[in-house]
């Protein structure tokens, strides 16, 4: 927003400049907590897949294959699904504050002409769209959340199934 000239910052819309204020500065937040994990990841699961190869050899490699072959390619699909989501999720949000900022500026006319119940229910239906596009982003946190949690139940459990059987 600071860069842009007075012309491209008049042109954009209001609720596409707090959409960007108030979400996208949070992600920044959160950036900085998670980008150590690109690098600390790959050591421990070296460390790990050394420890687990010193102790039951084989049968470590079932754990990891399964990290490798089912959890990589679901975090991938849902990291995909969740970046369309969130694009949804911003457009969604910016036609409701430019809608809603329109209504308050026009407020006045609106009265006026007594048009408040057709804009009660434009607003509604915006809203109720959003709410769904915002309800299937929660589902789909909720999937990648508890994926998380089983995660290392599932490795633990296909390794120690395979050293069993081994």
């Amino acid at each position: 927003i600071l860069r842009l000239s007075c012309h491209s910052v008049g042109e954009t819309a209001g609720g596409k400049i707090i959409n960007l204020l108030s979400n996208d500065v949070a992600r920044f937040d959160e950036l900085f907590v998670r980008l150590h994990y690109l690098w600390i990841t790959p050591i421990q699961t070296i460390a790990i897949s050394y420890f687990l190869w010193e102790v039951i050899q084989m049968a470590s490699l079932a754990g990891i294959f399964f990290i490798f072959i089912q959890i990589v390619p679901l975090q991938i699909l849902t990291s995909k699904l969740t970046k369309r989501y969130r694009a949804k999720i911003a457009l969604c949000t910016d036609e409701r504050v430019r809608l809603m900022n329109e209504i308050l500026t026009g407020m006045k006319v609106i009265k006026m002409y007594t048009w408040e119940k057709p804009f009660h229910k434009l607003m509604s239906t915006i809203r109720r769209r959003e709410i769904k596009v915002l309800t299937a982003s929660s589902y789909l946190k909720g999937f990648n959340r508890a994926i998380c949690l089983s995660f290392e139940r599932t490795t633990l459990f296909c390794t120690v199934i395979t050293y069993v059987l081994l």
